[in-house]
C-alpha cells in the first residue's frame, strides 16, 4: 500500500534550514486540518519536482501445512500468507530544486575546527512543505539521505534532497485542501547562482553527492511510524568534465598531497560558498571523443578517503564579511 503526493503546476515548496533539537510532535494534528506553515528559517525553494511517499509494511508468515498433494483432505492446505498485525509505515521523500542563494542556507558552513556544521550533523532534522495546486502537505523530522549538485553548460545549477521522515509521530500524510501560504509572493531578489559562478576555471560541468545510510527505527509501542531515524556515516564524491588533463591544471582549486600521486584537496565555488573535497583519491580517469566536431573531454571521479577517521571529508565556506575601512 502506497500513498504518494506529488508537487505539480502553480505549487511551491519550502524546507527549514537543519536544526539540532528534538523531534517536532505532530501527533494531535489531524490530516484534513491545516497544518501550520513552516515559518522557522524557511526556505522557498525554486522547485522542479517532489513528492513524499508512505509504504506500509505488513508482517506476514508462511503455513507450514503445503502438502504435495493437491487431493482434498481432512485438512485443508494452506492457500496463503497469514498476516500477523496491521504493519507499520516507512516514509520517504525527494526534492528537487533550483540553486538559488536562498537555498544556499540548506548548507551551512563548517565549523571552525573543519567538522562539519548543522546540516551534516547526525541529530539534525528539518522540515518540508509543500503545495500542489490544490492541497498543502507538510513533513515533519526529515533526515536527508542523499545530497546532490550538479553545473554544466546551458543550464541553470540544480540540486536534490532524498530524505527519510517519521512524519512528526503520524501515521497520516497531514494533507490540507488549501494552500496554507495564499499570500506569498515570488521573491524576485532571491537569484539563481550563476552558473559562472561555479566549479572552477578549467571545469566545464560537475556533480557533487553526500550520501548515508538512514535507518527508521521501530520501537516497541503503539506508533505506526519509526519512533526515530538512525543516520550512518557520510560518503562524499566528486565528478568533473574539463578539456585540459588534470596535469596542466592551474593550482588554486587543486592541491595535492606531499608524495602521494592523484591524491589531494579538490575545491569548487557554488555561488558565495566554497566546498572543498579534502584528501580526494582519483577513482576514475576516462578521455573521450564526443564526435569529430568536439575536442576531447576528460572525466575524472573522486572520492574524499582521509586517513584518519576524525579527519573531515569535505569543508564547506562562506567568505567572510571586511570591515568597511573608517
Amino acid at each position: 500500500m502506497d500513498d504518494n503526493f506529488i508537487i505539480g503546476y502553480g505549487s511551491w515548496a519550502a524546507v527549514s534550514t537543519p536544526r539540532r533539537k528534538a523531534y517536532h510532535d505532530a501527533s494531535s494534528i489531524a490530516a484534513d486540518s491545516a497544518p501550520p506553515a513552516i515559518l522557522t528559517q524557511f526556505i522557498i525553494s525554486q522547485v522542479t519536482s517532489a513528492s513524499i511517499t508512505r509504504t506500509l509494511q505488513i508482517p506476514t508468515q508462511n503455513s507450514y501445512y503445503l502438502p504435495f498433494s493437491s487431493e482434498k483432505s481432512s485438512s485443508s492446505p494452506a492457500l496463503s500468507p497469514i498476516r500477523l498485525g496491521y504493519g507499520v509505515y516507512s516514509y520517504s521523500g525527494e526534492i528537487s530544486f533550483e540553486f538559488t542563494e536562498g537555498m544556499l542556507r540548506f548548507l551551512s558552513d563548517s565549523n571552525a575546527d573543519g567538522s562539519p556544521g548543522e546540516t551534516f550533523a547526525r541529530d539534525a532534522i528539518f522540515d518540508v512543505q509543500f503545495f500542489d495546486g490544490r492541497r498543502t502537505c507538510t513533513i515533519y523530522n526529515c533526515v536527508w539521505s542523499a545530497l546532490s549538485i550538479q553545473a554544466q553548460p546551458n543550464s541553470l545549477v540544480t540540486g536534490s534532497i532524498s530524505f527519510q521522515t517519521n512524519n512528526g509521530y503520524n501515521s497520516d500524510l497531514l494533507i490540507y485542501n488549501g494552500n496554507v501560504l495564499p499570500n506569498y509572493r515570488f521573491d524576485d531578489a532571491d537569484l539563481n547562482i550563476p552558473y559562472w559562478q561555479t566549479g572552477a576555471s578549467e571545469f566545464e560541468s560537475f556533480s557533487i553527492s553526500f550520501e548515508r545510510s538512514v535507518q527508521p527505527v521501530y520501537l516497541n509501542n503503539d506508533l505506526k511510524c519509526p519512533s526515530y531515524l538512525r543516520p550512518g556515516m557520510v560518503s562524499s564524491s566528486m565528478s568533473v568534465t574539463t578539456i585540459d588533463h588534470h596535469s596542466s591544471w592551474s593550482k588554486g582549486h587543486v592541491d595535492p598531497a606531499p608524495g602521494q600521486s592523484g591524491i589531494g584537496d579538490i575545491s569548487v565555488k557554488l555561488g558565495s560558498k566554497t566546498i572543498v573535497l579534502k584528501a580526494a583519491a582519483m577513482t576514475s580517469h576516462q578521455i573521450g571523443l564526443p564526435s569529430m566536431n568536439d575536442a576531447a573531454q576528460k572525466q575524472y571521479s573522486w572520492s574524499s578517503q582521509p586517513l584518519r577517521p576524525n579527519d573531515p571529508q569535505f569543508v564547506i565556506s562562506s567568505p567572510k564579511p571586511t570591515k568597511p575601512r573608517p
